[in-house]
């Protein structure tokens, strides 16, 4: 979707959450209907997967206090139908869910491409938050202050952007970065550089000592795909590596710390803590 002449966009996955507004008997619900729910071993969760609809069926996540998450579904129409087939379930065993349920879009996922090469250095050395990673691929991380919606920019101006809301905070959000991109092509680079050379060190050195506070756990990539395949769908699963990608760097293994970041700001901190609890973890020494 092209939003101005030297910008484009894409929309990947959205992630949103209701409340059917009452607590959930998971075991009575899923002993009542196994077709159509399953459980994950060490996931306190049911998983919804409409039928008939293969790989590319949203999931819907059920926890015991009635919060709802879907993954793997844009329209709203389609997630509502999916709620209420849910809904339908539960008071055929005499639960009183919600006449009316609200959903609301927890986080939005979407690729983007500046059709200008970006100074990423410049970037990482001027704009306040930005931090330049120097992996096997250069880019710059940062989050814009307005929306609360955080990027991973490439020097060929390609990039991922995620944040809480919907598309339209998204939009907001990569307009602001073109401003800044913008803004920095007027300033001097060669101040810049040098400048940027020593933020890139030391905001990396201190992701490093962060890993390190926490322990040096990590979490290899194939097991952690494993099991988010299996508890969110593929769907959902290809956003969260993706976006670990993204904002980390393409890499076999990820921090633990790394892995509970984009999960929170995919699902919410408590889907992430439950999800993080059970994933395979290994103390790097």
């Amino acid at each position: 979707m092209s939003l101005f002449s030297d910008i484009e966009i894409r929309f990947r996955n959205k992630v949103c959450r209701s409340e059917l507004g009452c607590p959930v008997t998971l075991g009575l619900l899923r002993s009542s209907f196994p077709s159509r729910y399953s459980i994950r071993e060490n996931f306190p969760g049911l998983v919804f997967r409409p039928p008939g609809r293969g790989r590319k069926s949203p999931t819907v996540l059920i926890f015991p206090n009635g919060s709802l998450i879907i993954t793997g579904e844009d329209s709203d129409e389609a997630i509502r139908q999916f709620i209420g087939e849910v809904v339908s379930d539960l008071r055929s065993l005499g639960f009183r869910p919600k006449e009316d349920f609200n959903l609301r879009v927890v986080n939005t996922v979407a690729q983007f491409r500046l059709r200008r090469h970006v100074d990423i250095a410049g970037f990482a050395g001027t704009v306040q938050g930005a931090r330049l990673d120097r992996s096997r691929f250069p880019a710059v991380t940062w989050r814009d202050p307005e929306t609360g919606c955080t990027f991973r920019l490439f020097r060929s101006g390609a990039g991922v952007v995620l944040g809480p809301g919907g598309p339209e905070r998204l939009k907001r959000a990569v307009y602001n970065l073109y401003l800044t991109v913008g803004r920095l092509t007027t300033a001097s680079k060669e101040p810049i550089r040098e400048s940027a050379s020593s933020k890139g060190e030391t905001a990396e050195s201190s992701v490093r000592t962060k890993e390190e506070h926490h322990g040096g756990v990590y979490v290899d990539l194939l097991p952690l795909v494993d099991i988010l395949t299996r508890i969110l769908g593929p769907s959902m699963c290809k956003t969260v590596t993706r976006t670990l990608e993204a904002l980390a760097g393409k890499r076999e293994s990820y921090s633990i710390l790394e892995v509970a970041q984009v999960l929170s700001q995919l699902l919410g901190e408590e889907p992430a803590r439950l999800i993080t609890k059970i994933v395979p973890k290994r103390t790097r020494g």
